[in-house]
Order: structure tokens, then C-alpha cells, then sequence
């Protein structure tokens, strides 16, 4: 999936999906709704760290988790 097909589906710019994979922003809570719905992914999964690495996860980890 491009930056621009996920643009598409939540409704934001292509520019908006590359800054939120490059952590340059962050989705609102609206957004990350639609995204863990689309993406079939807890909401937490945007909030929480890993408990094994304790390492943030990140819009590009999920975006990439679901296009693998």
C-alpha cells in the first residue's frame, strides 16, 4: 500500500502518512482509530512500548507490520 492509498483511506494528505512514519507528527485520536481498525491493531499498539525490547513503536513499524 502506498503513503497515498493510506492517505486515501483515513482521509489525510499523502504528506500527512509520511510524517507520521518518519515520526515528524502524530495522528489524532480519530485517525488512529480508523488506522488500528483498518489495520486490524489495537490502539494500544500506538500508545504502548513493547514490553519485551522496551522500544516505542512507531507509525512505520505498524504501516510496515501490515503491508509484510
Amino acid at each position: 500500500m502506498s503513503q497515498e492509498e493510506l492517505a486515501d483511506k483515513v482521509g489525510v494528505s499523502r504528506q500527512a502518512v509520511s510524517k507520521w512514519e518518519s515520526n515528524q507528527s502524530l495522528p489524532d485520536i480519530e485517525k488512529i482509530i480508523l488506522l488500528s481498525n483498518y489495520f486490524d491493531v489495537t490502539t494500544d499498539s500506538y500508545f504502548c512500548r513493547n514490553r519485551t525490547s522496551d522500544y516505542d513503536i512507531r507509525m512505520y513499524d505498524i504501516y510496515t507490520w501490515s503491508i509484510d
